[in-house]
């Protein structure tokens, strides 16, 4: 590695260059060697300033900066953060400031700094868009959404969650887009309730069959499913674990159709039809038997008792 690492170096080649320390990296820290792993670092910090590749430089700064974060130095990483992001100030390379803001909302949520989170998160966001980097934007809202479920702020999540779909829009990622709106549906859930929820659930459902996942668009009817017998919807969540189930047979799914038949047992004991819903969890462990798959069979065992 130390070898791949010297010719990196003597072609300037960022991305081979941090491949290789990260891999020392882990290495060092395997055997708990912390400060050693910082020192490698720190010397390859030394060569990419005297390359003069503000880009290089920024790639090292990152590493450092995840290090110390990993170690409980916060104060280092953040640090690394703005000496990255003072690599940009007076330059017109817009991505590599993007890099450098996106590293500082990282360092604020890692260091638990919430109110300097939302204020850096909401620079890197818009200069990363600006620069057309939507991975990055969206890693970003990622973030901001984990922080409003975690301080219970379901209205703030969802709006980060449609910004990312948006976001997804914009680029044209249809499968991302999807998953969003299924992340859309679940947060709808807590905030305007499960009625709500169906209409996004069912917006996931056409986009995954747009795109012709039908794995997506399976897993998507199951969510559905749930939602609809949330909203007292009985009778369309059982035509929606049907259609689930034709989608799961013909992908010869043996999981998938397992999971049918349960989330069905849970529509027949909200209808008040306790047979059929013992009937059902039955079906899913005959499947699960024929299939060899011990953990459905297991899961769709532990379940009868509810039908009692």
């Amino acid at each position: 590695m130390e070898v791949a690492l010297s010719l990196a170096r003597e072609i300037n080649a960022r991305r081979q260059i941090a491949q290789a320390m990260e891999v020392i990296v882990s290495i060092h820290m395997g055997s708990g060697q912390i400060e050693d792993a910082t020192q490698a670092v720190e010397e390859e910090l030394k060569l990419a300033k005297e390359s003069g590749s503000a880009r290089r430089t920024l790639t090292v700064l990152q590493n450092l900066a995840t290090l110390h974060l990993s170690t409980d130095r916060g104060e280092e990483a953040l640090q690394c953060a703005q000496a990255a992001v003072s690599l940009f100030t007076d330059s017109s390379d817009r991505k590599g400031l993007s890099w450098a803001l996106q590293l500082v909302s990282e360092v604020h949520s890692g260091t638990q700094q919430y109110e300097e989170f939302l204020i850096s998160s909401e620079k890197a966001r818009e200069v990363l868009q600006e620069v057309g980097d939507y991975k990055g934007a969206v890693q970003v809202l990622q973030m901001t959404m984990a922080y409003h479920m975690q301080m219970n702020s379901s209205v703030k999540a969802l709006e980060a969650c449609l910004e990312m779909r948006s976001l997804y829009q914009i680029a044209g990622w249809r499968e991302e887009e999807a998953q969003a709106m299924v992340h859309v549906a679940e947060v709808i859930l807590n905030t305007k309730g499960s009625r709500e929820a169906v209409k996004a659930a069912k917006e996931a459902v056409n986009i995954f069959k747009d795109i012709g996942d039908e794995t997506g668009e399976a897993d998507t009817l199951l969510i559905l499913a749930d939602f609809q017998l949330a909203s007292n919807t009985a009778t369309e969540a059982l035509r929606t674990t049907t259609q689930a189930g034709k989608l799961y047979k013909a992908l010869d799914d043996v999981q998938g159709q397992s999971k049918v038949m349960r989330v069905a047992s849970n529509v027949y004991m909200a209808q008040g039809a306790s047979e059929e819903a013992l009937r059902t969890l039955k079906t899913a462990q005959s499947i699960c038997q024929k299939a060899g798959d011990k953990k459905g069979e297991a899961t769709a065992l532990a379940e009868p008792r509810m039908c009692m």
